[in-house]
């Protein structure tokens, strides 16, 4: 189509905004425009650049303000990006797009980006009326769940020496905020990038603590899989989806409570009027769903409050 052509030139490094823009004004994708939400997972190309150029401010708000032109979106969902096939350095790869996409949401002003598009402009959608304002954004941290997964697999394979308090995910480092700090484990998540299988792909192949559920000599071709993934890349969503979806309903839920009292403005927690209650809830929906730990229910079967 003629959109996914215009769409396309962004992987060549020609893709102009204002074009496109003034394009979508009159081509509507999605003439209903009354989605509420949409969930964006970054693309795993974005890695192997430097992340100031792969992931910043500038893409993470052009993504967003198309999902409100072609959606009429009013709730965003950030995924970080997790353990794959090819990340070769979790800090200077994943952990620096991981921190662009939280800060993009911890700093996002709603009060600007309500009234003002990408380039400046006034809002408007594709059939010319007020676009709707946007209501939350949010980050489903994904990344954790990988890297909680990584740590159990390769534990288990005698991979990596952990206590059992950090198997379990209690006696990880706090940090400020009330969220995991898992940068001493990522240390030693890091040196089992360079092991890898001799299948599947000639440069990525896949990551034998991560994928496999066997010890295997470095550039085996097979190994036996691990049940949350079959490649390294994609999830098994019979093992997984449980949590990914129960991240997106409490995300949601966060949103619905939390939203309406700071739109219209900044949404940086220390500001008056800001996020704060919204961006407790998402690190509690993180810390539950986006880990390990037990789900509580009550004796009735009944999902408790966290």
């Amino acid at each position: 189509t003629e959109v996914q052509k215009v769409v396309e030139k962004d992987q060549f490094g020609s893709f102009n905004y204002t074009d496109y823009k003034n394009y979508t004004k009159t081509k509507s994708t999605c003439p209903e425009s009354d989605f509420d939400v949409v969930i964006h997972q970054i693309p795993f190309g974005w890695f192997h650049k430097p992340s100031n150029v792969s992931v910043t401010y500038e893409s993470l708000h052009e993504a967003i303000e198309l999902s409100r032109r072609h959606f009429g979106a009013k709730i965003i969902v950030l995924q970080t990006v997790p353990i794959g096939n090819n990340v070769i350095d979790i800090p200077t790869e994943m952990d620096a797009i991981n921190n662009v996409i939280f800060n993009y949401s911890d700093t996002f002003d709603y009060n600007t980006n309500n009234n003002y598009d990408y380039d400046g402009t006034s809002q408007n959608g594709n059939n010319g009326a007020a676009l709707r304002p946007l209501e939350a954004v949010l980050v489903m941290d994904i990344a954790s769940l990988s890297v909680e997964l990584f740590k159990h697999n390769a534990a288990s394979l005698g991979l990596i020496n952990i206590s059992s308090t950090d198997l379990d995910g209690v006696d990880v480092s706090i940090d400020a905020q009330g969220d995991y700090d898992y940068s001493r484990i990522k240390k030693q998540l890091n040196p089992l990038l360079k092991y890898r299988t001799g299948c599947c792909h000639r440069f990525f192949p896949q990551i034998i603590g991560f994928t496999c559920a066997e010890v295997v000599a470095n550039m085996t071709k097979y190994c036996t899989r691990t049940k949350y993934s079959m490649d390294g890349h994609h999830w098994c969503l019979k093992e997984v989806g449980g949590r990914i979806h129960g991240a997106t309903a409490c995300l949601l839920k966060c949103a619905s409570e939390f939203s309406s009292s700071f739109v219209g403005t900044s949404a940086s927690a220390s500001s008056p009027g800001g996020n704060k209650e919204l961006k407790s809830c998402e690190s509690r929906c993180n810390r539950q769903y986006m880990s390990l730990k037990p789900i509580p229910f009550d004796n009735s079967g009944i999902l408790n409050n966290y």
